[in-house]
């Protein structure tokens, strides 16, 4: 009897003993999981940031478009698509704007940046998921039409230049108009970078020559 007795209490003790081992357990690995719960948000937030620092770094912080150094990378991409036949080639399309220091001169900065953010708008909504856009620096933006060639490109470029050369903004109860002038090149694998922009920067300069006068 009093050995029954005894093994009772022993039992008794056992599964207390139990019962707190296993709460321990439970407790640990609830605090394990909303450790690891935080260490993967913390992570997530991190990988967001690399990747918004990247987008700066690659794009326009003005006008949304992308940068120089994003466009020269997209036009070797499309050179070596031209390389492996799929793709016919590019257009690299040149925009200045037209008297865009005047309009700062007369209007102030803020004015000038409302043009700039309607051309990045506008640039934005013309291209296709294949083309690029990008603002190089002050009021020269260059568009690279992919997979196309001078002749196809033709319209879709006139369309541009019509579209810009009829934009204005309003601005302190005056009108501004916006007007650019434009040049292009076509080019294929064989063409740097620096020579199709020459080669279009050379034929802007004609057309801003004429706008001019």
């Amino acid at each position: 009897m009093f050995n029954l007795k005894k093994n009772e209490l022993l039992n008794k003790e056992v599964n207390k003993s139990d019962t707190k081992s296993i709460w321990q357990t439970r407790n640990a690995t609830i605090d394990l999981l909303n450790r690891l719960e935080e260490a993967e948000s913390l992570i997530n937030a991190q990988k967001d940031r690399i990747r918004e620092l990247e987008n700066m770094a690659m794009s326009d912080e003005m006008t949304k478009l992308a940068n120089r150094r994003s466009f020269e990378i997209e036009f070797e991409h499309e050179k070596a698509r031209t390389k492996r036949n799929k793709s016919t080639g590019g257009v690299l399309v040149l925009l200045d704007l037209d008297k865009f220091k005047a309009i700062n001169d007369t209007y102030g900065h803020l004015a000038g940046d409302a043009c700039l953010k309607l051309m990045g708008k506008t640039l934005r909504s013309f291209i296709r998921d294949t083309d690029t856009a990008a603002r190089l620096g002050g009021d020269e933006f260059v568009v690279l039409l992919s997979d196309t060639d001078l002749s196809d490109a033709s319209p879709r470029i006139h369309e541009l230049y019509e579209t810009i050369n009829n934009l204005y903004i309003e601005w302190e109860d005056e009108i501004i108009n916006i007007s650019s002038s434009i040049g292009f090149a076509g080019f294929d694998y064989r063409n740097s970078f620096e020579e199709t922009f020459k080669d279009a920067d050379e034929a802007l300069y004609i057309q801003k020559q004429n706008n001019n006068k």
